[in-house]
């Protein structure tokens, strides 16, 4: 008797754990009498013809950068700016001595002058000897003696006039001035310093617009990116600043080197506005190039993609709404998507909100987000 009512307990119990255990798997499918499935936000990936950026490390070269040494040797007596400040063509940077150049000017003028009365005498002579050989007083060759005379004058106020005008500019360049608009290097030398006229460099001087971006490229992208004939590589290209803002201005190539720098690179320079001098020499940058179309492309929200260790997860809805996880590789940005390269098919449904609550094999509730939804969300940010 006690073993029947012991076997009766024991069937009555396995039957409960199993209509237990029955509950938790319909729970698990997706929510079955009465708990409704999952709400999550779905969107359908689809194809478009995008373009591949590329992205090279360089560095920010300026256009012009020249040493500037004085035209003529003194002593600075008086400095007018300070390293690192912007100056334009033609201000104002250093003041040479320029007592020895002034007095050489004076001297120089003092000669011209001499010259002058030295010729103008000569040459009244020359009249008036003119009118006595028309009336044979005087002899040819006392005529042509004068005549002469006059000419060396002329020579002799010609040199100079000229060594009074190199005098006059030697004066004017013991005011050092800045050759093109730019900003000062730090090794500007002070008040005191004797420099030597061409030789000893006062200041070195940038030009800080425009700027250039010096980088290398494979052979490879080179010969990729020199046969192409449908977009051309080199215009347009963008700089990634080091805090990964893009720098408003656009830039372009201005030259490639024709030999390889070695390990199968060659040297390119593009030209970037600088108008707010924002860029300086010296700079590390990121140049970002778009320099191919990638056709048909698969593109997903980038909000769809979920990073899993190292892999990139997506979590894919099926035409019954059950929900597989899928690993997928992923390629370059395209505004608000990104480029699945692997794992993933155009017209395919994936989760973009709600990735917490959905699990791998659960059935969900999909509510559809359209393209323009996705854009408009991205462009509100930028509106405010």
């Amino acid at each position: 008797m006690r073993v029947r009512i012991w076997l009766g307990m024991i069937a009555m119990l396995c039957g409960i754990l199993a209509l237990v255990g029955c509950g938790s798997d319909k729970g698990a499918a997706g929510g079955t009498q009465g708990t409704p499935p999952t709400l999550v936000r779905t969107f359908t990936a689809f194809s478009s013809d995008t373009p591949v950026r590329e992205e090279y490390t360089g560095s920010i070269a300026a256009d012009q950068e020249v040493p500037i040494a004085a035209r003529v040797t003194g002593y600075i007596v008086e400095k007018y700016v300070q390293g690192g400040e912007r100056v334009e063509a033609g201000q104002a940077l250093y003041r040479i001595d320029s007592r020895q150049y002034r007095a050489s000017y004076e001297a120089a003028r003092a000669q011209t002058a001499q010259a002058r009365a030295n010729y103008e005498s000569a040459l009244q002579d020359l009249e008036r000897y003119r009118s006595l050989i028309a009336q044979d007083a005087i002899s040819e060759q006392e005529f042509t003696r004068q005549q002469a005379l006059v000419d060396q004058y002329r020579a002799m106020v010609e040199a100079q006039e000229a060594q009074t005008s190199i005098a006059s500019d030697n004066v004017d360049d013991t005011i050092v001035r800045a050759p093109f608009s730019g900003i000062l290097g730090l090794d500007d030398l002070p008040v005191g310093n004797f420099v030597a006229a061409g030789q000893t460099p006062l200041v070195t001087i940038s030009a800080a617009d425009p700027i250039l971006v010096r980088f290398d490229i494979t052979e490879a992208q080179y010969l990729r990116m020199a046969q192409r004939d449908d977009s051309q590589w080199g215009d347009h290209l963008q700089l990634r600043l080091s805090d990964g803002s893009l720098y408003p201005q656009e830039g372009s190539v201005v030259a490639v080197d024709q030999g390889a720098t070695g390990g199968g690179s060659f040297s390119v320079k593009a030209r970037f506005d600088n108008p707010n001098h924002l860029l300086r020499p010296g700079m590390f940058v990121r140049l970002v190039s778009a320099a191919e179309i990638a056709k048909n492309s698969v593109l997903v929200p980038r909000q769809a993609v979920q990073p899993l260790l190292d892999k990139q997860m997506i979590l894919v809805v099926d035409a019954e709404n059950k929900v597989t996880q899928r690993p997928v590789q992923i390629g370059a940005d395209f505004g608000p998507y990104v480029v699945v390269t692997d794992g993933l098919q155009a017209g395919e449904t994936v989760i973009v909100e709600g990735q917490v609550k959905a699990q791998n094999g659960m059935t969900v509730q999909p509510q559809m987000v359209t393209r323009e939804d996705i854009e408009k969300a991205a462009a509100a940010p930028a509106a405010q």
